[in-house]
């Protein structure tokens, strides 16, 4: 079961969605992850965000951050287009911490958009009148708890596989059901109690999920893009 599971993982979902070089890869002792270390970092950043979004109760917020707090997450969040800009120009070979920790910051910021946009596209009423994030401070807790997350992967010890491949396996699902609800709700207003319009809309969500995943990976087989 574990083998299965490992395989989804790896030959499924990592294949269709990263290019999954080895020298980009993050290594536990002898163990990739199952997309690069850009990837990796998004997907993690992403997940931790979302628990942080539902530790503190702000799941159901309608309103975006304040205009500071949001002009300082496109500030870190571009730090990734930056790197990836620099390298593809020339001016400068890609390091691996530096797309870890560019892909982190990327990812930890996403959520704090994507919620509200998506309490603001359901059609009840029963969405909570507050701010995603409050202050500045939530904010540098949070990029400082992602610099601990960072140096712990850099360290590469081998007992800090599973834990880091969960939480990046649980954003990556995140990120395509979240984004996909968005999506979603553009064409098809859900009614109903908040737990009702949810479960509905992330049943919807993950199909849509499966069947835009599922013919990268067939197209990826029928043309021999990666082996």
């Amino acid at each position: 079961m574990l083998d299965l599971f490992l395989n989804i993982w790896y030959y499924f979902l990592g294949y269709a969605a990263c290019h999954q070089i080895p020298e980009r890869t993050v290594f536990f002792g002898s163990m990739p992850m199952f997309v690069c270390c850009r990837c990796a970092g998004i997907y993690a950043g992403y997940a931790m965000s979302c628990l942080f979004i539902y530790l503190t109760g702000k799941n159901k917020a309608l309103y975006f951050p304040a205009k500071h707090i949001l002009i300082t997450g496109v500030i870190i969040s571009s730090l990734m287009f930056i790197d990836v800009g620099t390298v593809m120009a020339g001016l400068r070979h890609g390091a691996n911490n530096i797309r870890l920790f560019t892909g982190l910051m990327a990812g930890m910021s996403l959520p704090f958009v994507v919620f509200p946009a998506i309490n603001r596209l359901l059609s009840y009423n029963s969405g909570e009148k507050k701010n995603i994030i409050d202050g500045i401070k939530p904010l540098v807790c949070l990029i400082l708890v992602n610099l601990v997350m960072f140096f712990l992967i850099i360290s590469g010890r081998d007992f800090l596989f599973w834990p880091f491949f969960l939480l990046t396996g649980a954003g990556f699902i995140l990120i395509y059901l979240n984004l996909n609800s968005i999506l979603i709700l553009f064409f098809l207003r859900l009614t109903g109690h908040y737990t009702e319009a949810m479960l509905k809309i992330t049943v919807v969500s993950f199909i849509l999920s499966f069947f835009e995943i599922l013919p990268v990976y067939c197209l990826y087989k029928f043309l021999g893009i990666k082996n």
